[in-house]
């Protein structure tokens, strides 16, 4: 238990901890991006989901609460799949919370960045 305790894949002291919610987990969602991308090559047919990671710890800065959800509490995460048979991942992002000042809180928008 004290290893996930005090596991870090970065600084805290880094001043960019205030304004990226995820940053202490960038770097490993970069790694998995990489390699779900090139573990498979997708068909033409891709669909777009969300997921909750259940997660009851208050400690989870990005953890928010879905009524319609099984899991009510978690961290929520955008995805792009290769098909509804296989449902392999390809790309997917985790959801920070609303940007402020910003006009890319729609669901469209988040498409829009699991594409590029």
């Amino acid at each position: 238990m004290d290893i996930c305790r005090n596991i870090h894949f970065n600084d805290n002291d880094d001043p960019r901890t205030k304004t990226d919610r995820a940053l202490k987990i960038r770097k490993v969602v970069e790694v998995l991006q990489k390699t779900f991308r090139e573990g498979y090559i997708p068909l033409a047919e891709l669909s777009f989901d969300e997921a909750m990671l259940e997660s009851r710890s208050s400690f989870n800065m990005m953890r928010v609460y879905m009524k319609a959800k099984p899991q009510k509490w978690g961290t929520k995460l955008f995805m792009l799949l290769c098909s509804a048979h296989t449902a392999y991942c390809i790309r997917f992002e985790v959801y920070c919370g609303k940007k402020q000042n910003t006009s890319d809180n729609h669901p469209a928008d988040k498409t829009k960045d699991l594409l590029l």
